[in-house]
């Protein structure tokens, strides 16, 4: 029995099914031993890391490529910089207090947070929006509903001091600035791991505070960042632009590239036009981390590769030495009219109020020991209910100072006092008791301020007041300086902009953001002539030789009669000229006569002057963009569409032959006059064409572009756009003409470039554009005259009664490049494309 059984038992064990059985027994036993030890030993904890750890992926910003100039100067870097961040990832119970706290904090140590609400920072408030279709986007973006859409800025400020449960006991104007932070998370709701940078660029005193007390500032870090910033400032504004955070019209243009809400993007000049080489290539790293944003592990990274470096065909040493002529020589106008009497301290100060130079705002918020609230009570006297937010009161303010200071209801000594505390000038007590005694008078004080440059000639906004100055390689097209002046600080917009001061150049009525040399076209006048010239020379209607009999009225080309310059003045005439003389004593009749003879010469027509002509233009570049890489104005051409057009703008209903086009409008076309209009940069290619014997290059103002690690450069080669072939003796007979100009007995510069070391060609030009103003003044020209090196084109806007601004600016210029006025600095050859 007991073998029987033994053999059964022995019959199953060695039974395959058997086997499997206590296989399967087997795996049920480890797997109910695994979960028991998940659910019942280690279950809570496993838990709590389930729900405390996120996947998270971090975009790893690249570092924008730097700067430089010709010779490797840094003129926009990279520094590190301090930011406050929000992450609004992290829960906060008490937000607000965080908030509160970290106001606080910043105000103590004199920092400030981003201010993105369109809300202005004072009672009353008022929307900053440019349009009602934005401000209805941004309250719909708030959460505000369709019957609250036309809530006023203050009734907003209350919904939303509301609806983000601010504490009462806050004043307004904190509880507003509350409000920016928290509508700044409150857009971010529907966004995942995203941050907010609160403020940028903290001071060291900020830093170790939140450091200190870092179990106070829940959810919010110091981060260490690269800011841009540019070290020449004003010098370089126009050209290089700046930074500052991307708006939605952009993020839609450049999202494909990586780009996200939080990025900062180049917004005009180099910055903008180089944007994606020197922005780089984001990174990426995908991280796990807990509920409170400590990372637990880092799963996978993607390096980020650095933007690319731009090097720029300017001397960055020229550019700002021809920044200091230019506003030197404004200055030194502006005194010489105050010592002559041409204009008046009174003017002056009228001027500065109607050019915003003085802010209402301060003096409306002046303490009663201030002079400034003589001003003050003289507003509120004649509209108790002012209000700094609307304009028609501003206006107002402006006129009633005016009118006071025009019947002296208050001095000049007051409104210098005025000028004090509004920090324009600076007085120390000395000078100011000089003045309450008598023995300082307010005429030396304001002399001496524009001097120094505390009372700038943009700040006066009397004529001139601006201008712009062009400096070209004649032989390869690159630009070595481009000023505009007035100009304005790029570092004031960069990171985090400055809505108020931005505001403040849009308000100024010398148009500090205006890129002059690039933007501003104006009539060229008589600089236009050796274009006239070589068109006359070209086409067979002069030679060299040919001379033509001034008679001071030109009658050929019919009524009004066309008159030379120097017939009107004093009724004389030029006599007998060949084109060289012509040029050097800018005799219009001559080129009356040449433009005449190109209409009408061989049985031709009235158009075939002004086509001729035009062929001409082409060739010098003048119909076209210089090619530089940044934003500029395409010039505008005389033609008879041109007439046609500007007719009708004027009258809708002018007749065909009125608008049709006449000799008489090509032989004033010929002086520079007419339908022409030209920025700086269009008669730099013009001047550089001519000067270099034909050679029609584009202009440049990128030399090449390197990565941080390359050795090679990636050159941007001189590329000719036409090779014009023009005879020798024609290009001879202008530059003797335009030396002429310089060195000429009869020369119009003959004074201004007397005992000069070095020959210069050059031309001058005015043109009128308003009766009530001085004329526009040109300066166009070439040195050396041998061998041309550079050209240089200076244009002063209502200029021309200012001995000879434009022609001695080029002088001082044409010194400064040829090392007449001290030794050039060595370049930084580790940095230079060359």
């Amino acid at each position: 029995m007991n073998r029987e059984l033994y053999l059964k038992v022995i019959k199953i064990v060695k039974n395959r099914l058997f086997i499997l059985f206590l296989g399967i027994v087997f795996c049920f036993w480890i797997l109910a031993q695994r979960l028991f030890d998940l659910q019942i030993v280690n279950g809570e904890q496993y838990a709590s890391n389930i729900q405390a750890t996120i996947v998270r992926t971090i975009s790893i910003p690249s570092l924008r490529g730097n700067i430089y100039d010709r010779y490797g100067r840094p003129l926009a870097v990279n520094e590190p910089a301090f930011n406050v961040i929000f992450d609004t990832n992290i829960v906060n119970a008490d937000l607000n207090g965080v908030i509160y706290q970290l106001l606080n904090t910043l105000e103590k140590n004199n920092e400030s947070f981003i201010d993105d609400l369109p809300i202005t920072k004072d009672e009353p408030f008022a929307f900053t929006f440019h349009s009602p279709s934005s401000e209805k986007c941004w309250k719909v973006d708030m959460g505000l509903q369709k019957e609250q859409l036309d809530y006023t800025a203050s009734e907003t400020i209350e919904y939303l001091r509301k609806f983000f449960k601010i504490p009462e006991n806050l004043t307004n104007i904190d509880a507003r600035n509350m409000i920016s932070i928290r509508s700044a998370i409150y857009m971010q709701r529907y966004r995942q791991y995203n941050t907010i940078t609160v403020a940028r660029d903290v001071n060291q005193e900020v830093v170790v505070e939140m450091e200190e007390r870092n179990n106070k500032y829940t959810g919010i870090y110091i981060d260490v960042v690269p800011l841009r910033s540019y070290p020449e400032g004003e010098s370089f504004s126009h050209i290089l632009g700046y930074i500052s955070p991307i708006n939605e019209e952009e993020l839609k243009e450049y999202e494909d590239y990586g780009y996200t809400k939080t990025d900062l993007i180049g917004k005009i000049g180099i910055e903008k036009a180089y944007e994606l080489t020197l922005n780089g290539q984001k990174g990426e790293e995908v991280v796990d981390v807990t509920a409170t944003g400590k990372v637990m592990n880092r799963v996978e990274t993607v390096s980020s590769t650095n933007g690319e470096n731009v090097f720029l065909t300017l001397d960055s040493k020229l550019q700002q030495e021809t920044a200091n002529i230019l506003i030197e020589n404004l200055k030194d106008v502006l005194i010489k009219k105050l010592d002559s009497g041409e204009i008046t301290i009174k003017q002056l100060f009228t001027s500065m109020v109607e050019s915003n130079n003085i802010s209402i705002k301060k003096v409306m918020n002046a303490d009663d020991e201030f002079t400034q609230s003589i001003l003050k009570t003289l507003i509120l006297k004649d509209n108790p209910k002012f209000n700094i937010n609307k304009s028609k009161d501003l206006e107002k303010a402006k006129e009633i100072i005016i009118n006071a200071i025009e019947e002296d209801a208050v001095t000049t000594l007051q409104f210098i006092l005025c000028l004090v505390e509004q920090k324009i000038i600076s007085c120390d007590e000395e000078t100011l008791m000089k003045l309450h005694n008598g023995t300082a008078s307010s005429y030396m004080i304001i002399k001496e301020k524009i001097s120094t440059n505390e009372i700038s000639p943009r700040a006066t906004n009397l004529d001139p007041c601006t201008g712009s100055v062009s400096v070209v390689d004649v032989n390869s097209g690159d630009v070595l300086a481009l000023v505009s002046y007035p100009t304005y600080d790029n570092n004031m917009l960069v990171n985090t902009f400055n809505n108020e001061y931005y505001e403040q150049l849009l308000n100024d009525p010398t148009t500090p953001l205006i890129n002059r040399p690039l933007m501003e076209r104006k009539a060229p006048g008589s600089t236009l002539k050796m274009l006239s010239a070589i068109a006359g020379l070209e086409s067979g209607v002069i030679n060299p030789s040919t001379k033509i009999q001034d008679l001071g009225i030109f009658k050929s080309a019919g009524l009004p009669y066309a008159k030379c310059l120097i017939y009107s003045r004093y009724g004389l005439t030029h006599g007998a000229v060949d084109v060289s003389k012509a040029i050097e004593v800018s005799c219009n009749y001559f080129f009356y006569e040449t433009a005449y003879r190109m209409g009408n010469a061989k049985k031709g027509t009235t158009l075939n002057g002004i086509t001729t002509f035009n062929d001409y233009i082409k060739k010098f570049g003048l119909d076209d963009y210089s090619g530089v890489e940044i934003e500029e104005y395409k010039p505008k051409m005389a033609s008879p569409k041109a007439k046609e057009n500007a007719i009708k703008a004027i009258d809708n209903n002018a007749t065909a032959s009125q608008m049709g086009w006449m000799d008489g409008d090509s032989i004033r076309n010929a002086i520079g006059q007419s339908f022409n209009s030209y920025t700086v940069i269009h008669m730099a290619k013009y001047i550089a064409t001519l000067a270099n014997g034909g050679t029609r290059y584009k202009l440049n103002l990128v030399k090449g572009t390197k990565a941080a690690n390359d050795i090679e450069m990636n050159k941007v080669l001189p590329i000719v756009e036409e090779e014009l072939n023009f005879a020798p003796e024609n290009l001879e007979a202008v530059f003797e003409g335009m030396l002429g100009v310089t060195s000429g007995s009869q020369g119009t510069l003959r004074n201004v470039f007397a005992d000069f070391p070095i020959q210069v060609a050059a031309k001058t030009g005015t043109a009128e554009e308003s009766d009530k103003r001085p004329s526009h003044t040109w300066f166009t020209g070439f040195a050396p005259y041998e061998n041309p090196q550079i050209a240089i084109v200076v244009m002063i806007p209502f200029g021309e009664s200012s001995t000879n601004i434009a022609p001695q600016i080029a002088k001082e210029i044409f010194a400064e490049y040829f090392g007449l006025n001290k030794e050039q600095e060595s370049p930084i050859y580790e940095n230079s494309i060359n």
